[in-house]
């Protein structure tokens, strides 16, 4: 697993909207690959219990659809275009198919406790049947316990944010929630992905990996605390 401190990761994959090229699309995921980038992509439950590469809960702000992801068939999320451009969203194994093992993946895992085991094994499905080097992680400890325990061989992660973030998108209440719960579970990440106010000072046990490094002033405090980082809107 020395991929996960060597390689650098395009969060949700390259993507460039004034090219045509939109966040967790074929396209940004070929990119990253064609550039010689790790790739940082998301992925949920369809209502026919596929994995398919989406960070919002529902449609509304990246598609020319709405309401919930969860409400749609994979086939029907596949005709869903991103952000008014010819890219559509894709399965995950889809999303895989076009890497082709040609850069390492981080597949984010967004589940809900109530649901744990659904997506995960699904998705452990589609890893054991892709031939390249491949991690989950999630903020979710129980989802990261879930791979701890029945599938062990698959490299996984726990993500971290801070109370205070430059990352936006999570109530405090949420952030609180997500560090209490964190700390009783028993998981053994074999790697953490810090949030950059998150990072820690000093030696880690495990590798660490920042996101989302937004700048070169970024990418320094990434340097020096962290064995890797995940970035956007640039080219480190």
């Amino acid at each position: 697993m020395e991929w996960l401190s060597t390689s650098l990761y395009a969060h949700r994959g390259l993507h460039d909207l004034a090219k045509g090229v939109p966040e967790n699309s074929r396209a940004a995921f070929d990119a990253a690959a064609e550039a010689g980038y790790g790739i940082e992509l998301d992925t949920r439950l369809s209502a026919d219990g596929e994995p398919v590469v989406f960070h919002d809960r529902t449609l509304d702000a990246l598609t020319d659809n709405t309401g919930p992801v969860a409400a749609l068939t994979a086939e029907e999320l596949g005709r869903c275009h991103l952000l008014e451009t010819a890219e559509t969203i894709p399965r995950l194994q889809d999303a895989l198919q076009v890497v082709a093992g040609r850069a390492p993946v981080l597949i984010e895992i967004k589940s809900h406790i109530q649901s744990i085991g659904l997506l995960e094994q699904a998705v452990r499905d589609v890893i054991d049947a892709y031939d390249g080097p491949c991690a989950i992680l999630s903020f979710n400890p129980y989802s990261v316990r879930w791979f701890c325990k029945f599938a062990a061989h698959i490299p996984r992660g726990r993500t971290i944010i801070g109370l205070i973030s430059t990352s936006g998108g999570m109530p405090i209440w949420r952030r609180l929630l997500l560090r209490s719960s964190a700390a009783m579970v028993r998981c053994d990440p074999h790697f953490y992905a810090y949030d950059l106010p998150a990072l820690r000072r000093g030696p880690n046990r495990v590798p660490v990996i920042a996101w989302t490094v937004r700048s070169s002033h970024e990418q320094g405090i990434a340097q020096r605390r962290a064995n890797s980082f995940i970035f956007e809107n640039m080219k480190p």
